[in-house]
Parts: structure tokens; sequence; C-alpha cells
């Protein structure tokens, strides 16, 4: 099983399910067994989608789409046999039969979930309930509508800034939407679900091809084996893989010729990562020790200075008469 297989299975069964609509329900458990026999190249249940069924046996043994095979993929089938019966019962197939698009529903449940995480608990507050009327009309009827409706009943009303806020937030959310739904915004989607698509088809292959040993690595590289290289070719490989010749290149560092980099060991200013290493590191003490030096070097504002004193404080209490500050230690050591 790989990534192509549930791609492909998933599409498929899209693919039956649109053509439900317009078949008698009878039939439907009948054509549901398309999507995996689709993927086994067996295409007796397969309704108009499946342009392969009206292939002659030439055209199809032309074409290059990859299909599994019941006889090579014998555990593959059985496997997926059992995965898919749940969802082809009538039962289930009576469920997706009504033939209406479900984008809506899965637009309107993007909206909740960001409204309501899935990884927070709202159920025993009123805060569910208010989070899902507000998911649901802005998903009906747009920012700015459901705020006015909402905001008017509540006997608030609307400023102009927060009018303003709202008509951007409608407008940026109305031509995100109608930008999906453009041509050229569908085709990007389809062609990025195609590379992928492709891409695991691609690995499917090889991995099958390994399975079966048609596929190997170093396989028919041998000179002069069967489809592989003759001697000739290998030896121009081998001489266009060589390094370009440095012989003739001048170093701009020491100016000797057959090396252009300082980091070449024939350099004469070549230095070894460790002592590279070792000397950063003795510079880096060296210029902490000439700045500490320099810092305790440095000579007092005032050399008059013979002791310090802690600093002064004050309040509007010790304000003289005609209103300029005393400092409370001057004071103190004035009446001592």
């Amino acid at each position: 099983m790989t990534k192509m297989d549930a791609i492909r299975i998933g599409k498929f069964f899209g693919y039956m399910i649109r053509a439900l609509p317009n078949r008698p329900k009878e039939k439907h458990v009948d054509d549901a067994k398309a999507v995996l026999e689709h993927h086994f190249d067996e295409h007796k249940w397969c309704g108009d989608w499946c342009l392969r069924k009206r292939q002659t046996p030439e055209r199809k043994q032309q074409t290059n789409q990859c299909y599994r095979s019941k006889t090579k993929d014998t555990l593959l089938y059985e496997k997926v046999k059992a995965i898919v019966e749940c969802f082809v019962t009538a039962e289930a197939l009576a469920e997706v039969s009504h033939g209406m698009d479900t984008q809506m529903n899965e637009s309107l449940n993007n909206a909740i979930s960001w409204f309501a995480p899935k990884n927070k608990v709202f159920c025993s507050v009123g805060s569910l309930q208010n989070r899902l009327s507000m998911a649901i009309g802005i998903n009906s009827v747009g920012f700015l509508s459901h705020y006015r409706r909402l905001l008017s009943r509540l006997g608030i009303s609307l400023t102009p800034d927060v009018i303003h806020f709202l008509r951007v937030k409608d407008r940026e959310r109305s031509t995100r939407l109608a930008k999906l739904k453009t041509s050229a915004k569908k085709k990007k989607r389809m062609k990025s679900k195609i590379d992928t698509l492709r891409s695991e088809t691609a690995t499917a292959v090889k991995e099958r091809a390994r399975r079966e040993g048609t596929c190997s690595r170093g396989r028919n590289v041998a000179a002069g084996s069967s489809g592989g290289f003759t001697a000739e070719e290998l030896e121009v490989s081998n001489k266009s893989s060589k390094k370009n010749n440095t012989k003739d290149v001048t170093c701009r560092h020491c100016g000797k010729k057959g090396h252009s980099r300082r980091s070449s060991k024939d350099c004469d200013k070549h230095i070894p990562p460790k002592k590279k290493r070792a000397t950063k590191k003795d510079d880096g003490h060296t210029l902490d020790a000439k700045e500490a030096q320099g810092l305790e070097e440095l000579p007092l504002d005032d050399d008059s200075l013979a002791e310090f004193h802690d600093a002064g404080t004050w309040s509007d209490s010790d304000d003289d008469e005609d209103g300029s500050i005393v400092d409370v230690n001057t004071a103190a050591r004035g009446t001592l």
C-alpha cells in the first residue's frame, strides 16, 4: 500500500458517487464495485466516468497508465477490499447518493472549528451556543450583515470606525471566495493534485519493480555488459567528473601557484584550525586583561575626597524658609 493507492481510490470513490443519482438504487451496490476493480484494471463495473473500458486492447497496451494487478498484488487487493467493503453497502451509499454538493458543509465545519476549537471544551458553558451562532451567521450573510443584525438586537449603535472595519472584513471574505471559484484558481489546485499523484505513482512503480527484482541499484552499469556502458564511455565519464586542474592557479595571499585559498596546507599563511581557535581565545583573554587594567588605573574625579558618604536625601519638610533644599546628612554632621 502506498500513498498513490489511497489518492486514486479516493478519487474513484468520488467519481462513482457523482454518477449514483442518475442510476437505479438497486444497481448502486454493483456500481460501487468499480472503486476497487478500476484500480486493479478491471472495468466491468465502471460507469461513464471511466474512459479505460472504451479503449481497445491495442490502445490499452500503448498507454503508460499505472494499474495494480490482481495477480501480482493479490495481498493488496484483499486488504483494500476489506477496508472498502464497509463504505459500499446499500445503507452507506444511500447517504451519499443525494446528488447535492457538500462543499458548503465542509466550509461551515471549518468555520465552526475556528470559532470553537476541538481541543477546548465549551459544553458546560453558554459560550458554545454563542460561537456556533456567530459561525452560522457569518457563513450565511457575511460579516457586515451579521454584526449589524446582532448589535441592533442588543441595542448597540455602530460607530463609523466599526462599520469601516466590518466592511473591510466582508470585502476580504467576498474577494477570497470569488477568487476560489475562478478557473485559474481551480486549474492551479488541480495541477498541484496531479503533480502529487504523478510523483506518488512514480514511487509506487519503483517499489513494485524492486519487489519483482526488475530494478536494483547499479543495475547494468558494468562495462561491456548487455545494455551497459562501454569502456570508452566510462573513461570519458571519469575524465569529465574530475576536478578542474589547479596547477596554474595563483594564491592571492602568498603568491604561490597550485592553490587559491589560505585554507590550503601549501599556503605559507596557512593556519591550522586548532591553532586558529587557540589564537582567538588568547586574544580574547588579552583584551579582557587590558580593559580591566585600564579601568583600575582610572583616577577619581576628585582626588581631595578622602572618604565616601551616603547619598543625601531630602523631603518637603527639610526645605529652608527661602525654599532651598538642605542635605539631611550635612545637617546631622553639623549637629553632632
